[in-house]
């Protein structure tokens, strides 16, 4: 019997999807095009007539798929941080993702990561063959990458570390099972707040632009007053340099983490929070109570397999210390997101520059208001 949710195999039938982008790359005929027309990445055929009913698409979508999760039972919770102050320093958290893939490629890995196209002010996957090609790797990169275009790229006598999204490596694993390829790969996710529509980025980049000139260097995460107070942007332009002032007040943040603007399914379908993973190893800021007074940086680790165990461990230049499952995911979203109650506000704001500079206050204030019984409560703790 068939584990797909749809009796035809064509991907068009879906009305949602995690728009994860692998199907664009498998596709026999070539007829899946990723576009992005309405803020967020998402595949349509081409050329229906052409299509071969492979099912293909379908059979390695993790959105459509009703097969359980590869990997969701943990083997090992760590805290780790890079032994290199400077790899520390000019990382997210602890720089442990970026030790992992040059371990990889000091063994023969080829690491398939993203880095930040600014001709088109997007993220891009692409494969890193030499330290050196990793470095542009490094960072946070808070939008979707589009990992398409590397998957007929990929060798079968090759050995890869990729990083992606839980639904892109959930759904790409799937894809090199079914070539048979699956154990020359080491799988790499994060613990995935949801992805914001690109919308939402080109209103701020544009409103950023004018105070600074043409955008050459993007930090989604500055830590520049330290990692607690991480969560703002900090861009350099030709005609300077720009950093929120304050920590969750950058207006990029507030849109995304304030849940104002993700993907569909980030809030109605995701299955991916806590332990829900088909990767070798799951990664991420270590926040909670445990490390409040750390302020260079710690990368939370969970690993899945035995194969992700011993990659993590045989790492060169990772301090690894063992912590509980509990103390990895205390910091971590437990659910999905929520949208906001300023959400049909901020949907007409990132339609336009003119909307968003005029409503943007607006859904600020819904916010509050919607958000004071639970500060109330929080505050007096009933």
């Amino acid at each position: 019997m068939s584990n797909l949710k749809h009796p035809c195999n064509n991907i068009s039938k879906l009305k949602k999807c995690y728009r994860c982008s692998v199907c664009g790359g498998l596709c026999p005929v070539k007829i899946i095009d990723i576009t992005n027309s309405n803020g967020f990445i998402e595949p349509k055929i081409s050329h229906q007539d052409q299509c071969i009913n492979c099912g293909l698409c379908l059979k390695v979508c993790s959105f459509n798929s009703v097969d359980p999760i590869e990997y969701n039972t943990p083997i090992g919770a760590y805290s780790t941080v890079s032994t290199n102050p400077t790899t520390v320093a000019t990382c997210t958290s602890g720089g442990t993702v970026y030790e992992l893939l040059k371990h990889g490629i000091n063994n023969g890995y080829k690491a398939i990561v993203v880095r930040f196209n600014f001709d088109t002010q997007r993220p891009e996957h692409y494969i890193a063959h030499t330290i050196e090609e990793l470095e542009e790797s490094k960072g946070s990169k808070y939008l979707q990458s589009d990992i398409s275009k590397i998957i007929p790229l990929l060798s079968r006598t090759e050995k890869y570390i990729v990083v992606g999204t839980p639904c892109q490596i959930a759904s790409l694993r799937r894809y090199l099972k079914f070539k048979k390829i699956e154990n020359n790969f080491i799988f790499i996710d994060f613990f995935c707040h949801g992805v914001p529509s690109t919308k939402l980025w080109d209103r701020y980049i544009s409103l950023k632009s004018k105070q600074i000139g043409n955008i050459k260097s993007v930090l989604f995460r500055a830590k520049d007053f330290g990692w607690h107070q991480s969560i703002r942007v900090k861009l350099i332009g030709t005609n300077g340099t720009t950093i929120t002032k304050a920590p969750k007040k950058d207006i990029f943040f507030n849109y995304f983490l304030g849940d104002r603007c993700l993907s569909a399914a980030c809030y109605d379908s995701c299955s991916f929070k806590q332990t829900n993973t088909a990767s070798d190893i799951r990664i991420g800021d270590l926040w909670g109570t445990k490390y409040l007074k750390n302020e260079t940086g710690i990368t939370g680790v969970i690993t899945f397999s035995t194969q992700g165990e011993s990659f993590l461990k045989s790492a060169e230049n990772i301090q690894i210390r063992s912590e509980s499952t509990d103390t990895i995911l205390s910091g971590q979203m437990k659910m999905n997101a929520k949208r906001s109650a300023s959400y049909p506000i901020a949907q007409l704001a990132i339609r336009s520059q003119i909307l968003f500079i005029a409503l943007t206050p607006l859904c600020d204030l819904i916010d509050f208001i919607y958000g004071l019984p639970k500060r109330i409560r929080n505050h007096y703790n009933f």
